[in-house]
């Protein structure tokens, strides 16, 4: 370890730069006076006792875990996941419960009223023993229907979520917000309760909006195209509006409005060559060499059309071709609350509403 320097008259000491170095360190080749060398070789010891410690905790560590695989730090980050996600469904469960409960209690006060005149009807039935055999079948079925909307309510219910993963099954409160076709302009009708629009016998833009509103939360709307010349998809509009917009037949090309159409223009290129196929408030956005929906659409293909207001997103999805489209909104530009917004062009075009359903808890 030591060893006299033959030159240590012309060297210092390391530590203290005064006295000569008369002693080299062959492992960290310093120099050192003899005052300072077994301070040097103490410093050494310290940082050898601090090796051997280490050394006893990590077989004392090897020894733990495999006695108690728990003791290890992933097992207790798991541990942590675990009770963290227990209080998220616990928190989950408590607020579904609550929308379950409001929702048994208003349906419980309908059927009540509902049940009212039945029960007084079959009380004085039975004390006149004035019924017959469609009185019994018309209360058994009257009965029946009540029964089955009581137990299962038409408005609630309670389904597993397709995003769930392996490790954890979410449940989902899904209600029906119900929303329709309810106002329209220019040459559309508005058909089946609101479920269906209709372009009539002659080209021309039309515009038509839904019943329900959208400030919070995440609505999904599935909706088929029915008869349309595949040629000319870009007559086609799907997306949302600010409420607050007036009613116009390109309503479309309003800064209040987002959503997906096609385009074309022989001053741009081939005839029925879809050029622009976004609209974002009220701006075309150009994407010549698109090979998304509005280039492949096809008669009787199911969109869905996602309106996320939290993240401020609606999603285009063809259930078909799964292409998927996503256009994030401005809400300066379109402020809440928003509505569904269609156009059609072609005549005789065709667009039926299937489903509309409201997710309180989607992470996608």
């Amino acid at each position: 370890m030591l060893m006299t320097s033959s030159t240590a008259m012309a060297l210092l000491c390391a530590i203290c730069g005064k006295g000569p170095g008369n002693f080299t360190c062959r492992g960290c080749h310093q120099d050192f006076c003899a005052n300072h060398v077994i301070e040097h070789r103490q410093t050494l010891g310290k940082k050898m006792d601090e090796i051997t410690l280490e050394h006893d905790q990590l077989r004392q560590n090897i020894t733990d875990y495999r006695k108690d695989p728990c003791l290890h730090p992933l097992m207790k980050q798991i541990d942590a996941w675990q009770n963290k996600s227990i209080n998220t469904i616990l928190e989950i469960a408590d607020e579904y419960r609550n929308k379950v409960r409001d929702e048994i209690r208003k349906l419980s006060e309908k059927t009540t009223n509902i049940l009212e005149p039945v029960s007084q009807e079959l009380n004085k039935s039975r004390e006149n023993d004035t019924y017959v055999e469609g009185d019994l079948e018309r209360w058994i079925t009257n009965l029946k229907k009540l029964k089955i909307e009581l137990i299962t309510p038409p408005r609630i219910k309670i389904k597993r979520d397709s995003y769930d993963t392996i490790f954890i099954n979410r449940l989902l409160v899904i209600e029906t917000p119900n929303d329709v076709f309810q106002e329209s302009i220019g040459n559309i009708k508005i058909e089946d309760n609101g479920k269906v629009i209709t372009h009539g016998f002659w080209n021309s833009y039309g515009a038509v909006r839904g019943r329900g509103e959208y400030s919070s939360g995440c609505y999904q709307f599935r909706f088929k195209l029915n008869d349309f010349d595949e040629e000319k998809s870009y007559s086609f509009f799907f997306g949302i509006i600010s409420k607050a917009t007036p009613m116009r037949k390109d309503t479309f090309l309003t800064d209040t409005t987002c959503g997906w159409t096609g385009y074309d223009d022989d001053s741009f290129i081939n005839y029925h060559e879809p050029l622009l196929i976004g609209v974002e408030h009220g701006q075309y956005k150009n994407q010549p060499n698109y090979e998304g929906n509005m280039k492949k659409l096809k008669k009787n293909d199911i969109f869905q059309l996602l309106i996320n207001c939290d993240r401020r997103k609606i999603r285009l999805t063809n259930e078909r071709t799964n292409e998927v489209d996503e256009i994030t909104i401005d809400v300066v530009k379109c402020p809440f609350p928003w509505q569904l917004n269609f156009a059609l062009y072609n005549w005789n075009q065709r667009i039926c509403l299937l489903t509309s359903i409201k997710n309180y808890h989607m992470y996608n």
